[in-house]
């Protein structure tokens, strides 16, 4: 499975994508439970975490596979600030402040997104080789198109949860 480029309009930057579904149910499910807690506590702002590993092999043994969790090795990790912010963009139209503001929110998006792509391209040596990465790992890999990834949260420092 080979990651494709996907052009955003939108926000006029491209991006890598692959054609497997299970990457955007993921994705998805991690963007509900964010909004689940931060609604939960109340809260506009809270940190995304996107980590990548590569999972330990499991041990000889098979009477201790039993007993022994899977061990991950984080090798890259996203920290990401989100700020929600409440827009009634479709009925302010013939406002003209609210349609500045949603063009400096688009704008600040595709920054955001711009520095990501930068970061990720910059500095690829941390990322394991195909000659490092064991047969669990490898069927992780086949299984989503890229490496395995979870997604977590934690409070920002200025929200209350």
């Amino acid at each position: 499975m080979r990651p494709r480029d996907v052009d955003c309009d939108v926000f006029g930057v491209s991006y890598a994508q692959t054609d497997n579904k299970e990457v955007p149910l993921q994705v998805n499910e991690g963007i509900r439970e964010f909004r689940k807690k931060m609604e939960e506590f109340k809260t506009s702002e809270g940190v995304v975490s996107i980590s990548f590993y590569t999972i330990e092999d499991p041990p000889k043994l098979r009477f201790m596979s039993l007993f022994t969790q899977e061990k991950r090795y984080h090798w890259e990790t996203w920290i990401i600030p989100v700020s929600i912010i409440s827009s009634n963009f479709e009925r302010g139209m013939e406002n003209p402040q609210r349609v500045q503001e949603h063009k400096q929110r688009c704008q600040m998006l595709r920054t955001c997104l711009t520095h990501i792509i930068k970061k990720v391209n910059e500095d690829r040596g941390h990322i394991p080789g195909p000659e490092s990465v064991n047969p669990a790992t490898t069927k992780e890999i086949e299984k989503l198109g890229c490496f395995p990834f979870e997604i977590s949260y934690s409070k920002s420092d200025r929200s209350r949860w």
